[in-house]
This record gives structure tokens, sequence and C-alpha cells, in this order.
């Protein structure tokens, strides 16, 4: 029983090198930022999904939002 933490590290590894990302894990809800309003929660697929992989379905958020307008810079934020 003492090596099992130790295989399932390795395995962790493993599984790591064979799919560096890792596998997606939905709820099937999104979100997008919203003028005026924030974050709008969604359940019509617009937007970013709330568990994603990447930065561009991220920016999805951004683009496929009600109020698409250009992105209010962010002091002492650095996005790329």
């Amino acid at each position: 029983m003492a090596d099992l933490p130790r295989i399932a590290e390795l395995l962790r590894r493993i599984a790591d090198r064979i799919d560096y990302r890792g596998a997606p894990k939905l709820t099937g809800f999104s979100f997008t930022f919203e003028a005026g309003e924030g974050i709008r929660w969604r359940d019509d697929g617009k937007g970013c999904p709330v568990a994603y992989l990447g930065e561009e379905q991220y920016e999805r958020a951004h683009t496929e939002a009600d109020s698409n307008r250009p992105r209010p810079a962010t002091r002492g934020i650095d996005h790329e």
C-alpha cells in the first residue's frame, strides 16, 4: 500500500505527457462580458465556456458579448 502514492504520481505524469492540456470538464454554462453589466452567465452557448482550454475560448467572452464594444484598457495587467 505504501507504493500507491508513488504509482499514482507516475501515472499522473504519464497522462500529462500524453495530454498536457488535460481534459476539459464543461458545465453547460458560459459567460460573456457585457458593457455596463459585467459578467453575464448564459446557457445559450454564446461566450466562453465555464471550463475551457486555451485563450481562444476565453476571448469568446468578449467577442460574442451582446454589447460587443472595444475592451477597456486595464492598468497594471498585461493581457498578452
